[in-house]
């Protein structure tokens, strides 16, 4: 009887813990007004200092988040950074992150060892702010990454994986 006792509380307290989990999982999205943004801009992604990064992969990451969001099918227009809406007056959602990792990995080990070798990965911290009032909405860590593919893939994935995962963040979070 003790036995049961005790199971019956362990269990009963691994389920309030892993619903205050799931309650703050899903806490910054409920105060989102789904629909409400028409438009959003896309401002250049920075990196961290210690990241060691090409400011033309950086471009690269901002032209595959613009291509995602677009792709989403979602906003009226997908704009970058200084391109001004056809109508100034839609509530407008901004995009910025900043790089927090970045590894290319190199695509021989991908092809000859595989198994995780020569992994390329991205992550980023990125932050969506209502453009009108400058207050961040809500922020998300996204990443990406390539560990295999044909002929090793190509690392240029990793940053079409992260701005996937953003375009895809936005799209459930936003509507």
């Amino acid at each position: 009887m003790l036995k049961r006792a005790v199971l019956f509380s362990l269990v009963a307290v691994a389920l309030s813990i892993s619903n205050a989990f799931a309650q703050n999982q899903k806490a910054p999205q409920n105060n989102v007004e789904k629909g409400k943004y028409q438009n959003v801009v896309v401002v250049p992604f920075t990196a961290q200092d210690d990241v060691k990064i090409k400011p033309e992969q950086l471009k690269s990451i901002n032209d595959s988040i613009i291509k995602e969001l677009q792709n989403t099918k979602k906003f009226k227009q997908v704009l970058r950074e200084g391109e001004t809406p056809t109508d100034s007056s839609a509530p407008t959602l901004k995009i910025t992150g900043v790089v927090v990792k970045f590894k290319e990995g190199s695509r021989a080990k991908r092809y000859f060892i595989g198994f995780g070798a020569g992994k390329s990965k991205v992550i980023a911290n990125v932050k969506y702010i209502d453009q009108q009032t400058d207050n961040v909405i809500v922020e998300h860590t996204s990443d990406g990454d390539v560990f295999m593919g044909l002929f090793g893939g190509d690392s240029g994935g990793a940053k079409s994986e992260l701005a996937g995962d953003i375009a895809k963040f936005a799209k459930k979070t936003f509507f």
